[in-house]
């Protein structure tokens, strides 16, 4: 089976972001039965990634810090200003974006758990 990532932009300290790494972790299982892997990205420094950690009792997956932005400008992940928008890739093995959910505009909402693995399931 190949294995697939979920690629989640975060602004951590934000109410969403903290609802959203919390329900991952929680449900990390529902990941990991279909060989997924879920990585949490964004612009913030490891240091803040640690401290925003700490304060939630920590999470199941890595905090990747993208400080330079190069990678959300490789994914077209960076809107007005050059803020990361808040989105999630799903990603085959290759690396190459199989599925994006790019949240914009008032009552902005991340992936759900159910939708990633419906997700997911669709592309074994």
């Amino acid at each position: 089976m190949a294995t697939r990532w979920s690629w989640c932009s975060i602004q951590p300290t934000t109410h969403l972001c903290t609802a959203q790494l919390g329900e991952y972790t929680q449900q990390i299982g529902s990941f990991e039965a279909l060989s997924a892997r879920v990585v949490a990205i964004s612009p913030q420094s490891p240091e803040s990634h640690r401290i925003f950690a700490a304060a939630q009792d920590g999470f199941a997956f890595p905090m990747l810090s993208d400080e330079d932005k190069a990678v959300a400008r490789s994914y077209g992940n960076l809107g007005l200003l050059d803020l990361y928008r808040r989105c999630t890739f799903v990603l085959d093995r290759e690396g190459t974006v199989v599925w994006l959910h790019r949240a914009m505009g008032p009552g902005i909402r991340y992936s759900q758990v159910d939708k990633l693995v419906g997700v997911l399931s669709g592309i074994v």
